[in-house]
């Protein structure tokens, strides 16, 4: 998230609730995988998922942004 900081204040919020939204999300569904309930866990350990969520799909927007610079790239010496 360090790199965002050259972008305008708006975006950065905008994609950090983007990223807050999934990585909520995708808790709510790791929990009903282990069977689960949100109550089984303290407010603290509940953001310390969460939050490793968050990093977990930053890494992924990472990697497909450079995958996908990748592949522009290839795509330019076959044209």
């Amino acid at each position: 998230m360090k790199n965002l900081n050259k972008y305008p204040k708006i975006i950065r919020d905008k994609y950090k609730k983007i990223v807050r939204d999934k990585a909520i999300k995708n808790f709510e569904h790791e929990l009903k995988l282990r069977q689960k309930k949100v109550s089984d866990f303290s407010d603290d350990e509940i953001e310390v998922l969460i939050a490793e969520e968050e990093r977990k799909i930053i890494a992924i927007h990472k990697t497909f942004s450079y995958r996908g610079i990748f592949a522009i790239l290839t795509l330019g010496w076959f044209i």
